[in-house]
């Protein structure tokens, strides 16, 4: 994921977000200035594991939302 991101932040009229979801969020490798990486706020407790997804898909469905690819 970190080679196609930055391969494709590379080009000028493209915009590239991540979205990071699950029970880990680390980031483990760099990635380019131009890559927008969206985290959930919230921990992901196994414990509450069907709570949390449904959380998570809020999460998904808010930050798709706010990126608007569609551009309308």
């Amino acid at each position: 994921m970190t080679e196609l991101s930055a391969s494709f932040s590379r080009k000028s009229f493209l915009q590239v977000h991540l979205i990071l979801y699950g029970i880990s969020r680390e980031i483990f490798y760099k990635f380019l200035n131009g890559v927008i990486i969206h985290k959930p706020s919230f921990r992901f407790k196994n414990n509450f594991r069907f709570y949390n997804i449904l959380r998570t898909l809020g999460f998904i469905r808010r930050e798709i939302g706010r990126i608007n690819p569609s551009g309308e």
